[in-house]
Parts: structure tokens; C-alpha cells; sequence
């Protein structure tokens, strides 16, 4: 009975050793690939079943503990994939924010030229003639409705 068990570790000394543990991912998999073999070999091998029992891990208790190992797994799936699609959303509001500070830009010009001799109409639009961005005062609630154009 003892060989098997020692023969366990030494491959996981082994496998732990082979890939050279740098970083958290690969210890995760080193774990889980080692918990499975341990409670995977529990289950076959007769002789570790009968010597688990005497401490409490009867086949019943194994799977409920080996079903954990696997839940951990799914749930390391579900955060990679979480993670890609927090990657791809922060790429789409990257370029979302970027096409709108393009659109801003255009917008800011044409109303420069187009309000140049209405600068109170700039002033509650919030741009400012030497910047041309928005000033950090105007709020839209702040602001008061430009006066109606001349009816010519």
C-alpha cells in the first residue's frame, strides 16, 4: 500500500521540479493536477481505499471531496473566461472613448467657427476661445438656453 503513495509524491517532486513553478497559474494546474491524481487513485486503487476508510474517507467522502477539485477547476474556467471578456469590453470602451474625443474635437472646432462672433454662445456651450475644450464650469444644469437667432 505504502509504495503507491510514495510513488505519488515522487511524481508530483517530479512534475513540480519539470516545470518550474514561476508563476501562480502554474501552481494552480501543478495543485489541481496533483489533487485529481491523489483522489482519482484513491478511487481505483482498492488498497489506498481500504486504508483511507480506517480515517474517515470512505468512497462516498472521496468523490464529495474529489466533486470540490472539480467545482475549483470550473470555476478557474469561468474567471479566465471573465477575464477575456473584461479584456475585450475595456478594448471597446477604449475605442468608444476614443472615437468620441475625435467627435468633441471636430465638434469643438466647427462651433468655434461657426459661434466666432457669439462668444457668450461658446461661453454656455463651455468652450473657451483659447482652448477650445470644454471649461470645467459649465455644467449643462449651469447653463442658460442661447437666445433665439435673429428672424431675418
Amino acid at each position: 500500500m505504502r509504495p503507491h503513495i510514495d510513488h505519488t509524491r515522487t511524481q508530483l517532486d517530479h512534475f513540480l521540479y519539470d516545470i518550474e513553478l514561476h508563476s501562480v497559474a502554474k501552481l494552480e494546474y501543478a495543485l489541481h493536477s496533483a489533487a485529481t491524481t491523489l483522489f482519482n487513485n484513491a478511487l481505483k486503487v482498492t488498497e489506498i481505499g481500504v486504508v483511507l476508510a480506517r480515517y474517515g474517507y470512505d468512497v462516498a467522502t472521496l468523490r464529495r471531496e474529489r466533486e470540490l477539485i472539480t467545482a475549483y477547476k470550473q470555476a478557474l474556467r469561468a474567471q479566465a473566461l471573465a477575464k477575456g471578456a473584461a479584456k475585450q469590453a475595456t478594448l471597446a470602451q477604449t475605442q468608444a472613448l476614443s472615437e468620441m474625443q475625435q467627435w468633441i474635437a471636430q465638434y469643438t472646432k466647427i462651433t468655434k467657427v461657426a459661434l466666432r462672433t457669439r462668444p457668450e454662445l461658446l461661453k454656455a456651450l463651455g468652450i473657451t476661445r483659447q482652448t477650445g475644450r470644454p471649461s470645467r464650469d459649465a455644467t449643462p444644469e449651469a447653463s442658460t438656453p442661447p437666445p433665439a437667432p435673429p428672424q431675418g
